[in-house]
C-alpha cells in the first residue's frame, strides 16, 4: 500500500508508459505543428509541414527510406509512380499513407503515429490539382 500513491502519481503524470501519446513524429514536428502558416495543397506547404515533421527521418540519403525520397523531383519521377498528376486514387504516396496494415506510412510498427486526415486530403489534392505548385 505504501507504493500505492507513487504508482497514482506515475498514471496521473502519464509517465507510466500506458498512454497512448507515445505515438512519435519526426523530432521538432511539435514546433511544425504550432506555425500558423495554414497547411495547403503545395508542395511547399506539405514539405515544410508534413513530410519535415513525419517522414524526413527515415526518408532521406542515408535513412532507412532512402529508396524513396520525399523531394518533388523525386516524387514526380519515381518509378513507383508515388505521384500521377491528377490521379491521387493511383498515387503509390496516398496508397502508402491510407493503409491499414503494417505497410502503411508513416511505419506503425516503429512508433509512428498516422497522418492526420486533413493531412492526407491535403497531399490528396494537391496530387488531384496536378502536383505542380
Amino acid at each position: 500500500m505504501k507504493y500505492a500513491w507513487k504508482f497514482l502519481i506515475l498514471v496521473v503524470l502519464g509517465i507510466g508508459g500506458c498512454n497512448y501519446t507515445n505515438l512519435k513524429r519526426a523530432p521538432g514536428s511539435e514546433n511544425l505543428q504550432l506555425n500558423s502558416e495554414p497547411l495547403v495543397p503545395s508542395y511547399e506547404s506539405i514539405n515544410k509541414r508534413i513530410f519535415i515533421a513525419a517522414c524526413k527521418d527515415c526518408h532521406n540519403s542515408g535513412g532507412s527510406g532512402k529508396r524513396v525520397l520525399l523531394d518533388k523531383v523525386s516524387l514526380l519521377n519515381s518509378p513507383l509512380e508515388l505521384v500521377i498528376p491528377g490521379n491521387p486514387d493511383e498515387s503509390g504516396l496516398v496508397l502508402s499513407l491510407e493503409r491499414n496494415d503494417d505497410k502503411r506510412m508513416p511505419p506503425s510498427k516503429e512508433g509512428y503515429a498516422p497522418l492526420k486526415e486533413e493531412e492526407k486530403a491535403v497531399i490528396r489534392k494537391w496530387i488531384e490539382n496536378g502536383a505542380m505548385d
